[in-house]
């Protein structure tokens, strides 16, 4: 990185001349072999000092207070019968030793790109897909514009099994957990190599992810598979992971409330939702057990799974086979049946709210389920709201009709709501994707207003948009609009950024857009003022018989829930939006057809 490598050598250049700010800290130019004596001397027990933090030294053994923050801390002699039994020890033969080779470190750094200019062959500019079977889909792209000899490959194993119950989701994660756990064997070797992987967990199976010199990335890929079809998941290590486990899912209900209005906007808008509370009633009962997660690992995980996978950068179009190839021969799984594939799908499917008619979800600490109670905060005296309009299908131009809006309001109510009423510090106008369908939302945490009257507040503000639409001077749309263009067609900085950017075209919702920042920024270029005007009063405006929208409520403890108002549906418990949830249609969804490779 640019601003790295320059803190770096600014650094450096405090101890050495600007000739040796490259080789400085790494190149011993003098071999002095009596220092080297001298302060080897000098490692001798007699001369240890061991700093142990922890809650258990208390009372008489940290008599003292540092003077900044009054912490307690004490100092202790070591006795001589211990110093002396340090003395003494002598490694046994064979114990200390060089470390093995690297095996991750690279040697060939040449260009998969300059061989094909070499050979007159003209690469494609944006991904192309390789294969496109019943149990694999590979998209590869030769890096041409980076020009490093570094490649990165994301695999996306999808199984129904991963999110088929809580216990299932639990599962699943303490699997990646535990497997991360047991890759750090050779994962420092790896990281010294520059080259790094990642594994997790999501609603449709494993996420792998690979990158780094594209030389050794092979070798790197072997052994985490290998691990992957072959854990130890050893029973501490399962009880350590079930333990942080169950002090993650505690501590979300500490998370600020904006952030649980967003997560009740998930439970309620998402076709297939576990809540959180349903893993903390895993990690902490009978139900799951050290035999039963073993076998869910080892047997029925990976039994039958679909691959999705993208190599990009320094790689061949033959290397990318053999990569996934690779991979896949180690999982040695089956594909999906029809079935399974028609149940990981249904979880990338949005439901549709009435129109012409409020949901209120709100959540308040009476009617909390007693295990939620138990963790949150008492002290938090915030209260926050997520109002949101459900605007349709995520296509071309609704999506930059709503982006412009997101661009030309967030100002305004950032100033309305939170400088002039001062309703909170926190005040966004954002656009919301869940999956598919596209929304506009409005997010406030307060502290001096209950959110019934933050909701009250917003549609104030939203009564004033189309005044503030017709008021904006052409430049001014104008320089919206460009704004925006410019936000789409801002250039990659990394190779990893333009392959974060193809992999989501592919993963989790398939829609293969890879120019899509492009396609937008044309649609963008031709949004009149008149045309956002009367998308806003088709769609938005609160006298639309069109009008979606969600309210989504967190009551802090000294805010009291109030009566909802007529006409207006109010959920206010996770049963309510249970039931509530089967009466929703569904949006629609081209989501099999795009998965087949259409």
């Amino acid at each position: 990185d640019p601003m790295d490598a320059t803190n770096s050598i600014s650094t450096v250049l405090e101890y050495h001349p600007p000739t040796e700010v490259l080789s400085a800290p790494f190149l011993h130019e003098e071999f002095d072999p009596e220092a080297i004596v001298r302060m080897l001397k000098l490692l001798v027990p007699e001369r240890i000092i061991t700093i142990h933090t922890s809650s258990m030294h208390q009372g008489a053994a940290t008599p003292y207070r540092e003077p900044w923050y009054g912490t307690p801390f004490g100092s202790t002699r070591i006795d001589d019968e211990t110093v002396a039994i340090w003395a003494r020890a002598t490694a046994e033969p064979g114990t200390l030793r060089l470390p093995d080779p690297n095996p991750f470190i690279p040697t060939d750094f040449s260009l998969e790109c300059e061989r094909a200019e070499q050979a007159g062959i003209e690469l494609p500019r944006l991904p192309t897909r390789l294969q496109n079977e019943a149990g694999i889909e590979l998209w590869h792209k030769t890096d041409a514009t980076f020009r490093r000899p570094k490649t990165n490959l994301c695999l996306a194993i999808h199984t129904a099994e991963a999110y088929r119950s809580p216990l299932t989701v639990v599962m699943t994660s303490l699997f990646t957990r535990q497997l991360s756990d047991e890759l750090t064997e050779f994962s420092y070797h790896a990281e010294v190599a520059m080259l790094h992987y990642r594994v997790q967990s999501s609603n449709s199976g494993l996420t792998l992810m690979f990158g780094g010199y594209s030389h050794k990335l092979p070798e790197l890929l072997k052994r985490v598979v290998s691990k992957l079809r072959n854990p130890d998941l050893l029973k501490d290590r399962f009880g350590i992971h079930r333990d942080i486990m169950k002090r993650t899912y505690a501590n979300f209900f500490k998370e600020q409330p904006y952030q649980h209005a967003a997560y009740l906007a998930s439970i309620l808008l998402e076709f297939k939702r576990h809540h959180i509370l349903d893993y903390l009633n895993v990690v902490t009962g009978d139900e799951l057990t050290l035999e039963g997660y073993r076998h869910f690992c080892t047997t029925i995980l990976l039994a039958r799974t679909r691959v999705q996978a993208l190599c990009h950068g320094n790689a061949s179009t033959a290397q990318a086979e053999e990569l996934v190839a690779a991979a896949r021969t180690a999982f040695g799984c089956e594909p999906p049946t029809q079935a399974e594939r028609e149940e990981t799908d249904a979880l990338l499917r949005a439901l549709m709210l009435p129109e012409s008619k409020e949901v209120w979800v709100r959540q308040h600490c009476s009617l909390m389920p007693e295990l939620q109670r138990a963790h949150i905060n008492p002290d938090d005296t915030n209260s926050a709201i997520e109002v949101y309009l459900q605007l349709g299908i995520d296509e071309r131009p609704r999506t930059m009709l709503v982006e412009m809006l997101e661009q030309i309001l967030h100002k305004s109510a950032e100033q309305q709501l939170r400088t002039v009423e001062q309703l909170g510090y926190i005040v966004w106008c954002t656009t919301r994707f869940t999956y598919n369908v596209v929304g506009l939302r409005f997010i406030i945490q307060s502290s001096v207003a209950c959110p019934a009257t933050l909701d009250e507040r917003i549609e104030a503000f939203l009564a004033t948009v189309p005044t503030l639409l017709r008021d904006l001077s052409t430049d001014e749309f104008s320089d919206y609009r460009q704004a925006l263009v410019d936000r789409k067609l801002e250039a990659d900085k990394k190779l990893r950024h333009e392959t974060s950017r193809y992999w989501h075209e592919i993963t989790p919702l398939p829609q293969y857009d890879f120019d899509r920042h492009m396609k937008d920024a044309k649609v963008v270029k031709e949004i009149t003022q008149e045309e956002l005007r009367a998308f806003w009063d088709e769609y938005c405006a609160r006298e639309s018989p069109m009008r979606r929208k969600a309210s989504f409520q967190i009551f802090s403890g000294q805010h009291a829930l109030p009566p909802a108002p007529d006409g207006v549906v109010a959920l206010d418990t996770l049963e309510q939006i249970s039931e509530y949830k089967k009466t929703m249609g569904l949006w629609q969804s081209d989501l099999g057809i795009r998965g087949n490779g259409a």
